[in-house]
């Protein structure tokens, strides 16, 4: 299994707060100038903290919001 997979089932199985740094979210953070990340492990290793004190509901927001946008674009 992906980590991709893994951090989806944490995320909403699970109920844990993590951010997904997936294909939509490198692809966002590219486009804002936040990095170039080729791989999840890069982005996940700079962004893995960039959530923390945030509820579980701001956090599937979150990734809810960033998936919306990489559909769009």
């Amino acid at each position: 299994m992906d980590q991709r997979l893994q951090m989806h089932f944490l995320l909403y199985l699970f109920d844990r707060s993590v951010f997904i740094s997936d294909e939509y979210a490198r692809r966002l953070f590219r486009r804002l100038g936040f990095g170039n990340f080729d791989t999840y492990n890069e982005m996940h290793a700079v962004y893995c903290n960039v959530l923390e004190g945030l509820t579980l509901k701001q956090c599937q927001e979150i990734h809810a919001v960033i998936d919306e946008h990489g559909k769009a674009f």
